[in-house]
């Protein structure tokens, strides 16, 4: 069981193929106040990455950096390219202590998260999800 003000996600994904060493991903994080019915979405967080660059580098944006250590600590990804096609990367038990990303005096936030990746810039996945912070008791 998690302690409050925790969260953990499991996810799995599986690319056809190998990798090229250009392919990038895209992270897109949105956010609007969760007790404003028609608040206009708000850009957190908007960075294109090659992704061998992020294997194998260390990231400066403090919350970022909490983001990838936690998934070094819970997932299979390698610490350099390539990312190999028909194998499945795992990130289990991804947790997210939000005392870690968000002080205690936030505002109650709505908040959706996109990973897109891209080859040869294509567009060739994508990872969405939606959540939205709670009060601790």
């Amino acid at each position: 069981m998690l302690n409050a003000g925790s969260y953990a996600l499991d996810m799995s994904f599986m690319y056809s193929k190998d990798l090229p060493k250009t392919a990038e991903w895209h992270t897109l994080i949105y956010f609007t106040h969760a007790q404003v019915k028609a608040g206009k979405p708000v850009k957190f967080l908007d960075f294109k990455i090659n992704i061998c660059n992020f294997l194998t580098t260390a990231m400066g944006v403090p919350f970022v950096k909490v983001l990838v250590e936690e998934m070094r600590k819970t997932s299979n990804l390698p610490y350099k390219c390539p990312l190999k096609g028909n194998f499945l990367y795992t990130l289990s038990n991804f947790s997210i202590n939000s005392a870690k990303f968000l002080p205690a005096y936030a505002p109650l936030i709505k908040f959706n998260f996109t990973f897109n990746t891209y080859e040869n810039q294509n567009h060739i996945s994508k990872i969405f999800v939606m959540g939205s912070t709670t009060l601790r008791p």
